[in-house]
This record gives C-alpha cells, structure tokens and sequence, in this order.
C-alpha cells in the first residue's frame, strides 16, 4: 500500500498545513503564512528555524509487514543534523540518525513490523524541513488513522521546546508530554526566541485546551541590563495570549537551571522571579523550571543549557506531576 496524499494528510499530527508540489512530494507547515512572513522579514535565523517541523508526526494503526520511507530533509537550524523515529506501540524500534556538513539529505528508511495490527508512529525531525517522497506500507490491509483522544495543547518556547539538543525527536520534552496525555499538539517553539508579541497569531488554526509557555532564558540574556525591556516585552506577549486564547488553561514554564558563572545567577535568578510574579497576575499557572532538570552538567546536551535525553525525560515527567497536581491534566 503506497499512501495518496489524501491519506498522508489523515495521519498527520501537529501540522498547520501539508502541501504536495507538482512532484507529488509533501511538506508540513507548523506556522501560520502570516508568523512565517513576519519571521521572513524580520530575523533569517528565526525564518529557517520556523521550516524545521518539530512535534509533526505521522500516527495511524496498521496490519503491515513493514514500512518504508522515501525522503530528503533540508537544514533548518545552526546544526545539520537529520533524525527520524519510527514506534510500534510506544515503543522506539528504528531511528535514523544523520550528521553531515551537506545542508540536504536523501534516502529510504525501511523498516520491519511485527505481526498484527500496531499502532505506529513516525516522528519528524526537530531541526530541518522534512519531504515526503513516497510511504509505503507492505502487506497492509488496514489504514486507521490515530485520532488523539487527550488534550490539544500548543507548546510555545524557544530552543528547549523546539528541541534543538535532543538527538531522538521522539525523546524530547514535548514528546514525552504529548504520549503521557494522548495530546493533539502544535510545537511553535524557536531556537533563540523570546516573548514576542508580534508573532502571535489572532487566527491561529488551532484552538487549544492548554497552552504551556517556556521563554525567559534568552530573554534574560539578551536584556541582562534592561529589565524594564524584558518585562515588557513579557506583559505585551502574555496580555496578547490571553485576548487570542481566553479559555485555554495557560501554563508558564520559567527558565531551567543554567551553569552559569556565580555573578550571573545575580541578575538570572531575580529575572526568573520577575517573569514568574508576572505570569501570577494574570492567572497563569507558574511551574518552577528549577525544579524540572537536575542541577548537573550530564544532563544537558551542552553541559549548561540544554537537557539532552535523560534530561528531557525528567522534565516531562516532573511537568506532568506539576500539571496533575495543578489541575491542568488529569
């Protein structure tokens, strides 16, 4: 069974929009033509790292013998790295991992299923634009699409919700999260983001019960001196959020630890606190990043910013426990 276009579009999760050229290859959009266009005007760097298709992913049940993925993925972030995971029943059974000074790659990922009928999972890659030339899956008789019976949740954040460190796309914080709750999702996350109002979008396709919110890492850095900017910046982007979405459960993660030079935690840590009481005033619930990642080097994939697997895991799992205890998931 090769898959129509019409049935790739079924499958897919997490996508604004999925487009097929004239050579019948198909892209995926997380972003909506207005944000992309903002980005393409206003920062190159944020513009390709809006084309990575972080959180889309391909979910339906089949009876297949295997699957088999024709594709070329296109750099979109500072890293050229190409990673792909297929899952049978939750559980991670293939991952293609490509490092590579080119900007493209092609090829076939091919992989055997076991017998019966499974649900599977291909998770698209975080940090480049993904093409689908051809799937096919052998011996199929069934086709159902996965429809997520949980949440529909809009992640907004920068690189660590992008998850611009994590190697397995299927292991980062998001993704953990979206299969603990069954979640219909929209990764919007960007490496190097800050609260920024101007890129949300009014019309937004998506209409989410929760929304998590995780800047302030970057915001603090690139306004170390400036805390009357950064904090402004904050009001407008939440005061924005809370016109376009005034019945989403909105949920701010603030910054993780960082190693971080003992006179910058002087300026972090009251940044953090400001960005916090901030997000309480218009009732917002607040998880304390500090206490989602352990304070240590080996878990992050930059020994001082970004959790890499293990510190991924953490952090979903303790976000889940703050989210239940708060009422946000059951």
């Amino acid at each position: 069974m090769t898959l129509t276009y019409s049935q790739i579009k079924d499958i897919t999760i997490g996508a604004l929009e999925i487009l097929q050229d004239e050579n019948g290859d198909v892209t995926f959009k997380r972003f909506t033509d207005k944000q992309s266009e903002y980005y393409r005007t206003h920062n190159e760097g944020y513009y390709l790292r809006s084309k990575a298709n972080s959180g889309i992913r391909f979910a339906f049940t089949t009876d297949a013998e295997s699957i088999s993925i024709d594709y070329a993925m296109i750099r979109a972030s500072s890293a050229n790295w190409f990673q792909l995971d297929i899952l049978c029943d939750g559980a991670l059974i293939k991952h293609l991992d490509i490092r590579t000074d080119s900007d493209r790659c092609e090829g076939t990922l091919e992989c055997p299923l076991p017998c019966g009928e499974h649900l599977i999972t291909v998770h698209l890659p975080n940090l480049a634009t993904f093409v689908l030339k051809k799937l096919e899956l052998a011996g199929a008789s069934i086709l159902a699409p996965h429809k997520p019976k949980g949440p529909s949740i809009l992640y907004l954040g920068d690189s660590i919700t992008y998850g611009a460190s994590s190697f397995y796309p299927s292991l980062t914080y998001t993704a953990r999260l979206t299969a603990m709750t069954n979640a219909n999702t929209l990764n919007q996350g960007i490496g190097g983001e800050i609260f920024r109002a101007d890129i949300l979008d009014e019309d937004l396709p998506f209409t989410p019960d929760i929304i998590t919110i995780a800047f302030g890492t970057n915001d603090w850095s690139c306004a170390r001196k400036d805390p009357e900017l950064r904090i402004s910046r904050a009001d407008a982007y939440l005061k924005k959020l809370k016109g376009i979405f005034p019945n989403a459960k909105i949920v701010y993660i603030s910054p993780l630890w960082r190693g971080l030079a003992e006179e910058d935690y002087l300026t972090f840590l009251p940044a953090r606190r400001e960005f916090e009481d901030l997000a309480r005033s218009y009732g917002i619930t607040v998880v304390d990043g500090l206490t989602l990642v352990p304070h240590l080097s080996e878990f992050f994939q930059d020994k001082t910013l970004h959790p890499n697997e293990n510190g991924f895991s953490l952090y979903a799992e303790n976000l889940a426990v703050a989210l239940k205890k708060s009422g946000i998931i059951d």
